[in-house]
């Protein structure tokens, strides 16, 4: 159920993905890299400002797109449990509404927080589930859902 604040969304078509799930067509991606990249020593860095995600997640909910793309190294989980656990508990929107789409990162330590990437290329297979499972279940703590759509 939907409070006055937000209007009724315009319709976003869905697509069936293999399993039967529908997923919205159009999400709000929630990666805000800082084209300066500049660290305050002066040395170039990549540079996510997960505080942008605060509006963008905002205004794409009331815009009517329910569908959210995310990933633990874009470091907006957080923003996103503020935004989306307001709007629950207001009965603005209901988990069933949304459509959340994570992602954990494995690749190169140079990208992203320390801690935010896994390294995984010499752990057995025994290790890499349990590093997947570790960064999976943090990112559900950060999102504040039981689970992620995709």
């Amino acid at each position: 159920m939907m409070s006055s604040s937000l209007k009724k969304p315009p319709k976003i078509e869905n697509v069936t993905l293999w399993n039967g799930v529908q997923m919205p067509q159009i999400a709000v991606g929630t990666a805000f890299f800082d084209p300066k990249g500049l660290h305050s020593t002066g040395k170039r860095y990549f540079a996510l400002l997960p505080e942008r995600a605060y509006r963008s997640v905002t205004l794409a909910i009331e815009a009517g797109i329910r569908h959210i793309d995310t990933a633990y190294v874009y470091r907006t989980h957080e923003a996103i449990r503020a935004v989306l656990g307001g709007m629950f508990a207001s009965g603005e929107l209901t988990r069933e509404d949304v459509f959340i789409t994570s992602k954990i990162f494995h690749g190169d330590k140079g990208i992203g927080p320390k801690g935010t990437a896994l390294m995984i290329d010499d752990l057995s297979p025994e290790e890499v589930e349990k590093e997947v499972t570790r960064h999976f279940e943090k990112s559900l703590i950060e999102l504040g859902v039981g689970y992620v759509d995709l």
